[in-house]
């Protein structure tokens, strides 16, 4: 691998007109930051979580950003987006915002978001149906005023007279447990996947050419690789493993994404750790 500074690029989007940064707008970047970052892509309950930490900001904007958060009743939710080397890999709603001041004057602000928070936080009608529905179709339903897209990736089970209550995240929970998928929540976007589903796309090489760091480990049922940091991982996306690790050389699907990234911090990370399910049949 060849040497680079790695960079993450921050911008934070206040959802509320009357508020706005010092200089009058609502919307502010922060370029190359000494900062961390770890991002979550796994199925249901953790999906789409991301933590940040970011040192150098002015004691204005720390003033603004800490006083976010998803659970102050009345307030809108505000968006972070951030960059890896110019590519966003990820949005999100910004959950909490706690800055710490004993590390003064190095003071670091920790940031946590949830890419699909609205829909944890919004009241929702019982979602009822009579007689026979497909999941997706009751997903759909549920995520269409979010102005959300389902990506259904062979799901195709239904549900007979679904009368679901709680929050659209506690209803899209219920369908995709009551079904047996996987789900990811991203800011705009729902993905299902079946557990047979193998996608047809590219299969992206994992090797240590590539960027395989050290061995996989075995975990009962699974794999865990770490690489170093590829904005191509998806989960649901088949991979090809080679490694001298026994028996481990082989097709598998992405089950699961931490990725851990630094800016401008000495000895910092920028990394991705992978869940990997083997392929037992795959299709010619």
């Amino acid at each position: 691998m060849d040497y680079q500074n790695q960079q993450l690029d921050f911008t934070i989007t206040l959802a509320n007109d009357s508020q706005s940064f010092s200089d009058g707008s609502r919307k502010v970047t922060y370029l190359s930051p000494r900062s961390t970052a770890q991002i979550t892509s796994v199925n249901g309950t953790n999906s789409g979580k991301g933590s940040f930490r970011i040192w150098g900001l002015s004691r204005d904007t720390i003033a603004i950003i800490t006083n976010m958060g998803i659970w102050r009743t009345g307030d809108k939710l505000n968006l972070l987006e951030v960059k890896a080397n110019g590519i966003t890999v990820y949005q999100g709603v910004i959950a909490n915002c706690v800055a710490d001041f004993n590390q003064a004057p190095d003071i670091s602000v920790s940031i946590d978001c949830y890419a699909s928070a609205f829909l944890m936080i919004e009241v929702a009608k019982p979602f009822s149906f009579n007689g026979e529905v497909k999941a997706s179709e009751a997903i759909e339903a549920i995520i269409k005023p979010f102005g959300m897209t389902l990506v259904n990736n062979g799901v195709t089970s239904s549900l007979s007279n679904p009368y679901i209550v709680g929050s659209p995240y506690n209803q899209i929970m219920e369908i995709v447990n009551n079904v047996g998928c996987l789900v990811i929540f991203d800011y705009d976007t729902i993905t299902l996947h079946s557990s047979d589903y193998i996608p047809s796309e590219p299969v992206i090489t994992i090797a240590p050419e590539t960027g395989l760091i050290g061995y996989p480990m075995y975990l009962r049922t699974h794999l865990t690789a770490k690489t170093y940091f590829n904005s191509s991982y998806k989960v649901g996306k088949p991979v090809k493993l080679i490694t001298d690790l026994p028996l481990a050389t082989g097709d598998y699907i992405i089950g699961g994404i931490e990725h851990n990234l630094s800016c401008n911090l000495i000895g910092g990370l920028y990394e991705s750790n992978l869940l990997l399910y083997k392929v037992f049949n795959k299709s010619p």
